[in-house]
């Protein structure tokens, strides 16, 4: 007896390349295939594998009248689909058992009942202990829940299950998820909500007519102590950095350094050394009489406002992304909200400042209309959009502990704002932890 081996994918594919050959059969042929006996496995133990798989093809597609509706009706356009339908029809080995009947296709011998019966326990016990180990590692991960009560669960949950650990110091990539919350229990706390009118507008501080300069608003702003700050940091860096040829700057060529800056912002031109430029197409004398380019780039080059040397270490628990701005971020959020009271009506949103250049706070939003840039979280005034706050989006691992991104920053920067404050912001932010701890 020939022993009996499984086709290869390579042979398979061959068969189905030459299917289309039987799309020439004529009527006779078919009625030939109609009347065509089935035969039994036994027929097949001599044979070679070409004249098995040929007689098996004809058993499969020549019991219809249409060979190519009996193709479509199959599906077989794969080798995948052709070795299924091979493996179902096939005979099955010595020793299987019969779907329906309960009997051996071929009758079996004392041996192969003994392995096929041995193989089946072994089955067995290696499913029944891999059910048992399931289900104490179900038990294990569920042993410090509490089960859910089921009183009401058509009300707002309560915030009493929280339990909230010591966060992790030792670096900032060892940081991991600090707060474990249980399972959510449902209750009724209040039935009648008080919801209080949200009526108090903007009311700036100062007090500005139809006289004020420009200037004015702008130093309210951006005070004095601000300008020295950048003054002494700029002649620290310099100093720091070996700067050749340059001279300490003053306070009244710090403040015509952000004029410039300013002025080249409402008259923007492609090349920054244009508004140099001896052609008059480009030149802008308002912004080259004050100061010589050289000067204008020896600026920028050394311009800094926190102390390099005292910056923590990239490993350290402290270690600040934005060390180098920090000190000028803090400053506009609390000037930004001493100049102008709180309304009751405020949102939260995220805003894109358009950059291109290389930074690794860069983000990109395909979305959005600034596709690349740096993104910023800002609270402002519903009504106005005054910017009351904001925080620049240094990317992932910044405050992630607790609740995630959306929640934090949320509760970031609505800290110390007074009750009844309505405060918008969109799906991005919701969350129903969020929505608990707010209300």
């Amino acid at each position: 007896m020939n022993k009996k081996t499984n086709l290869g994918k390579r042979e398979l594919e061959d068969i189905m390349n030459n299917l289309s050959d039987l799309s020439d059969l004529d009527s006779d042929d078919d009625a030939y295939y109609q009347t065509a006996p089935v035969t039994s496995p036994a027929d097949y133990q001599n044979e070679s594998q070409d004249v098995i798989v040929e007689r098996r093809l004809e058993e499969l597609f020549g019991v219809s009248d249409n060979l190519e509706e009996t193709i479509e009706s199959q599906e077989i356009y794969s080798v995948e689909a052709l070795t299924d339908i091979l493996e179902i029809n096939s005979p099955r080995p010595i020793g299987s058992v019969g779907e329906t009947t309960g009997q051996y296709d071929v009758l079996p011998t004392e041996e192969n009942i003994a392995t096929y019966e041995e193989s089946f326990v072994m089955d067995c016990n290696q499913r029944e202990t891999e059910i048992e180990q399931c289900l104490d590692d179900i038990r294990e991960e569920h042993s410090h829940y509490t089960p859910i009560s089921t009183d009401d669960l058509s009300a707002r949950p309560s915030s009493s299950n929280v339990i909230v650990t010591e966060p992790d110091r030792r670096s900032r990539s060892s940081r991991t998820m600090n707060t474990v919350r249980q399972p959510r229990e449902w209750k009724i706390e209040t039935e009648i909500h008080n919801v209080p009118e949200f009526t108090n507008s903007i009311q700036p501080q100062s007090t500005y007519s139809h006289k004020t300069q420009p200037i004015d608003v702008f130093q309210n702003f951006f005070p004095e102590y601000l300008v020295q700050v950048l003054v002494e940091q700029t002649n620290r860096y310099a100093v720091q950095n070996k700067s050749n040829n340059f001279t300490p700057v003053l306070s009244e060529e710090m403040k015509a350094y952000l004029g410039i800056l300013i002025m080249i912002g409402l008259n923007p031109l492609p090349d920054m050394e244009l508004y140099w430029s001896n052609d008059p197409f480009y030149n802008n004398a308002e912004i080259s009489k004050i100061m010589p380019i050289k000067r204008f780039k020896k600026i920028i080059e050394n311009l800094h406002i926190n102390d390099n040397e005292k910056e923590p270490n990239r490993n350290s628990p402290e270690y600040d992304k934005m060390y180098k701005l920090r000190p000028m971020i803090q400053e506009l959020n609390k000037l930004f909200q001493q100049e102008t009271g709180n309304s009751s009506k405020q949102s939260i949103d995220e805003c894109m400042v358009k950059f291109k250049g290389r930074s690794s706070l860069k983000q990109y939003m395909p979305k959005k209309p600034i596709k690349r840039g740096f993104k910023i979280w800002a609270r402002c005034d519903s009504v106005t959009g005054y910017l009351y706050q904001f925080e620049i989006y240094t990317g992932k691992g910044d405050s992630m502990e607790d609740e995630g991104l959306g929640y934090n920053v949320v509760k970031k920067l609505s800290a110390g704002l007074p009750e009844n404050t309505l405060i918008a912001f969109d799906n991005f932010f919701t969350s129903c932890n969020l929505m608990e701890d707010l209300y």
